[in-house]
């Protein structure tokens, strides 16, 4: 089972710096980013020896250049 959670928005919002406290507990400041990143995210639930678990994180560039590329990444994104 895997979750992939987008964070997508206009440029220097702070996409890049709310994905850095969720997945290192830590502030960081980020000039713009250009194309993506892409973290795993750990899940806070009880391990399941029966069910693999996975959520990615993903922050899209904001740039008005990239958003014509977003539509492939957000394919089967709910």
């Amino acid at each position: 089972m895997n979750a992939k959670v987008v964070l997508i928005g206009e440029g220097t919002i702070g996409k890049t710096s709310l994905a850095y406290r969720l997945v290192e507990d830590r502030y960081v400041v980020r000039d713009r980013t250009h194309g993506m990143n892409v973290w795993r995210l750990d899940l806070p639930l009880p391990p399941d020896t029966t069910l693999e678990r996975e959520a990615l994180l993903w922050d899209l560039a904001g740039q008005e250049d990239y958003r014509l590329i977003h539509q492939l990444f957000l394919e089967d994104t709910a």
